[in-house]
């Protein structure tokens, strides 16, 4: 089957203005979240559109649902009744990994006459319909290559070999220590992550009390896939890495995408409350980007929708800025480029740098993170838009600049020198400890930290943080920037002779506003 979906984004200028008004922290609707039912009702697509689609569908033979985001239906067929309703040949064929997978090789799908003024987009016609043979990655996991550096480092011994930095290091270089010591653990918060590589409940088992805390459990899905993925490296790094900040997180759910399918499925079935418990996340994180110029015309209104109602409803989206400098799209185009979602105005993207602590671990120096030798896949992402996302009205400062996007807009530890400790295990017997860096730690960590400060927020009765980055310029702007942030200013990501992106006093496309003070940040909050 094709999970096929329908798009009904029409013109988002006042939702585009909702999010705008109850994101800032100066608004007088700041913080006035809606359900999606009520989102739905005003900035969804008409009802009767709505319902002319599915009408359309079911006379075609095809069960339709439609989203609860209001722009959505979900129209599963099978891959013979797409071929009649879109026009096109559908032929199975293998990607570069040699997995199979159904698509239309050569002609563009045409929305059917019948529904074309009304359905404007299409996702769903490339699926993964079988999985490659699972391979090692316990081999592929590093160490820090040298002494470990700062003052105490707790954990268990096999997690002091690796040489990472161990979580009470990064407890205290970023400023958690404060939130931790009010009683602060994430309790009460849901968090969903999407991922390309798989998960084995034994890992975190084994991590968790390593470091002193109770392991999350995780809540699988598969959307797309025809089973789960082989376990990887990157959602262990994901879960230990939110498991040691925010122990007391409620639910964990691990969304497993693939690549070959678009990347509205994914997002569109996290937004689902019948997969989440009954009840929608408080924050997504992934690390999981894709090249921004190679993203079809018609993925990019329906996703930028969804953050935006997202926004709306009080979630935080935060991403990776990825690992391949300025040329996000490399392999194989060397050009500046970034990745999405990280490019969005709607999803806070966290770059990454290399840190020094000293004998207290706190920072010592901090800069962009950069391999040596300019390898293009260990740098921190960062650059500006191409023609897809227009320059956000909070974008303003010292740096910003241009009709586009930039990014990052905050960056952390992240070089894999020393990177940070990480059980991974291929099965629940067949495990290891080892090293792992890059903006997919520093993504996570972020996303965990802000659970922290919901909780503290929603303890004495206000608003959860939401869409941060207006509330992230509005400080970066004023007169705390140096109490709340710390500016990086040394050390670039630009590659193959690209003039983006070098470090520099304020906002930079190498490393954002820098790293922050989580404690300060809260205490803004506050105010």
């Amino acid at each position: 089957m094709l999970p096929v979906a329908f798009g009904l984004v029409s013109d988002p200028t006042e939702l585009v203005n909702h999010v705008a008004a109850i994101s800032d922290p100066e608004s007088s609707t700041y913080g006035q979240y809606q359900t999606f039912e009520q989102l739905k009702r005003t900035y969804g697509a008409p009802e009767s559109d709505l319902d002319a689609v599915s009408d359309y569908l079911k006379s075609q033979g095809v069960t339709p649902t439609i989203m609860s985001t209001g722009v959505l239906v979900k129209a599963p067929m099978t891959v013979d009744k797409a071929s009649k309703m879109f026009g096109t040949d559908f032929e199975l064929m293998r990607d570069p990994d040699g997995r199979e997978y159904v698509t239309n090789p050569k002609d563009n799908a045409s929305i059917p006459s019948e529904i074309k003024a009304k359905a404007r987009q299409v996702v769903g016609l490339s699926v993964t319909t079988k999985q490659p043979t699972p391979q090692s990655v316990l081999d592929r996991l590093g160490s820090s290559g040298g002494e470990p550096q700062g003052g105490e480092r707790k954990g268990c011994p096999e997690a002091l070999d690796t040489g990472g930095f161990t979580p009470n290091q990064l407890s205290t270089a970023y400023g958690v220590d404060g939130l931790r010591s009010r009683g602060l653990d994430g309790s009460g918060a849901r968090v969903a992550l999407i991922e390309v590589s798989g998960y084995e409940q034994a890992a975190t088992d084994v991590y968790a009390p390593c470091f002193g805390v109770k392991p999350l459990e995780v809540q699988l899905h598969q959307v797309t896939l025809p089973a789960p993925l082989a376990p990887g490296l990157e959602a262990p790094l994901d879960v230990e890495m939110l498991n040691s900040i925010a122990p007391g997180i409620e639910r964990l759910d691990i969304f497993e995408a693939d690549t070959v399918a678009d990347p509205v499925l994914p997002y569109s079935a996290i937004l689902e409350v019948a997969n989440t418990g009954g009840v929608l996340v408080d924050v997504i994180s992934t690390s999981v980007d894709f090249c921004e110029d190679f993203l079809d015309d018609d993925i990019t209104p329906i996703m930028e929708h969804l953050f935006m109602v997202s926004a709306a409803a009080g979630i935080t989206i935060v991403a990776s800025s990825g690992d391949f400098g300025s040329s996000g799209c490399y392999p194989p185009d060397k050009k500046m480029s970034v990745q999405y979602p990280a490019s969005s105005g709607y999803v806070t993207a966290v770059g990454g740098t290399t840190v020094t602590l000293n004998d207290a671990n706190e920072i010592q120096s901090e800069v962009v993170w950069k391999a040596p030798g300019g390898s293009a896949s260990e740098q921190s992402g960062g650059g500006y838009s191409s023609s897809k996302i227009a320059r956000p009205r909070y974008q303003i400062g010292p740096g910003t600049g241009g009709d586009s996007r930039q990014i990052p807009d905050v960056s952390f530890a992240a070089n894999p020198s020393p990177g940070f400790p990480v059980y991974v295990c291929e099965t629940s017997t067949n495990c290891a400890w080892g090293s792992l860096g890059g903006t997919s730690g520093s993504t996570p960590m972020f996303a965990a930290v802000v659970t922290l400060i919901n909780q503290e927020l929603t303890s004495v009765g206000r608003p959860k943080l939401g869409f941060v980055n207006p509330f992230i310029y509005s400080v970066a702007n004023g007169d705390r920037y140096d109490k709340v942030f710390r500016d990086v200013v040394e050390g670039s990501n630009a590659l193959f002779n690209n003039s983006c992106c070098n470090a520099s006093k304020g906002f930079d496309m190498a490393s954002g506003w820098g790293s922050v003070d989580f404690t300060s940040v809260a205490d803004e909050l506050s105010k």
